[in-house]
């Protein structure tokens, strides 16, 4: 059980009654995101540098340094909560969030390594929240001036990586159809808010006008649906919303107990299901990393944002820290 309910770490609300459109008066079911930290400050001051539209959530009945700090943003038009709470009233358990954090920054630090020998993907890169935006530019120009700042260190500045993938829903077994109409090329940018646990995916069907500046990989699997949030589409709001929560992710050792899990327990909807058994699998480039991959994407009643939960190869990640141990020690 115990690798169940660290699936769900998200922190979501879920409500069955009324589905929510996903405005500030109307909010998203999953109306946040929540990743335990062990410095809220340092969170905060990279969500800021990240993230090119942000608001401050009200959060004047916390009183900082009591038993813990905060970290508590939201984005504009849908007013989703980013949150990262720090804590020293309670016992962190097997696993520090520190040392976690710690073992995160080391695997990135392979990823983005020159040397031939290494990955350029890891399995703990698929623990992300997603968010469609209309430019990647504004993130990219952002990205690279802080990076340009020399007030920091190096472990202080932005890690991230391109993706490009296709939306593509052939073969898939899930219950809901998709929409050709979607466009089929998109391209994603994961980023590492420094020295956490914390990666961010913005995604847009827009090619950035800075590609040449930034390193790529491609990626076999869809990284969205857009089935449950089709109406209407991210990219089709009446506000013209500029940046829209889409999906979470989570890297997984059994597919099969997850997906029972959600839709026995949770009543949950699959919306991609390509390796629909054990033996399927999708065999994932990666720039030539070619990790055989099993993929499902679900959502709860009455929600809009997904749930992607991915299954890799206990070897695809860098370091002694792998998957199986993170799950057991939680």
């Amino acid at each position: 059980m115990s690798q169940l309910l660290c699936l769900f770490v998200c922190c979501c609300m879920i409500i069955i009654d009324v589905y929510a459109y996903g405005t500030c008066d109307d909010g998203y079911h999953i109306e946040k995101n929540t990743i335990a930290t062990s410095d809220s400050h340092r969170d905060y001051y990279n969500a800021y540098n990240i993230f090119p539209y942000l608001d401050d959530q009200d959060a004047s009945r916390f009183v900082d340094g009591m038993c813990g700090d905060q970290m508590k943003v939201q984005l504009p038009d849908t007013c989703f909560k980013v949150h990262a709470p720090q804590t020293w009233e309670h016992d962190s358990g097997l696993l520090d969030v520190d040392v976690l954090e710690k073992k995160n920054s080391k695997k990135w630090k392979h990823v983005m390594a020159d040397n031939v020998n290494t990955w350029n993907f890891d399995s703990f890169l698929d623990f992300n929240m997603a968010f469609w935006v209309q430019s990647l530019d504004d993130y990219v120009d952002k990205w690279q001036n802080f990076n340009a700042e020399a007030m920091h260190t190096e472990d202080d500045e932005f890690e991230y990586i391109g993706i490009e993938w296709q939306y593509s829903m052939v073969d898939d077994a899930s219950e809901v159809e998709s929409d050709p109409a979607i466009p089929t090329q998109w391209w994603s940018l994961l980023i590492h808010s420094p020295q956490s646990n914390i990666n961010y995916e913005f995604m847009s069907f827009v090619r950035p006008s800075l590609y040449e500046n930034l390193k790529w990989i491609t990626s076999s699997i869809s990284r969205a649906s857009f089935k449950a949030h089709s109406d209407p589409y991210p990219w089709n709001r009446e506000d013209g919303a500029r940046i829209v929560p889409v999906r979470l992710s989570r890297a997984v050792t059994d597919l099969d107990a997850t997906i029972n899990f959600y839709v026995d327990v949770m009543e949950s909807t699959l919306l991609y299901h390509p390796t629909p058994t054990s033996r399927d699998f999708i065999w994932d480039d990666l720039n030539g990393d070619n990790i055989p991959t099993r993929t499902v994407i679900l959502h709860a009643p009455s929600t809009q944002i997904e749930f992607q939960f991915v299954q890799r190869p206990l070897w695809y990640t860098a370091g002694d820290f792998s998957l199986r141990e993170y799950q057991q020690l939680l």
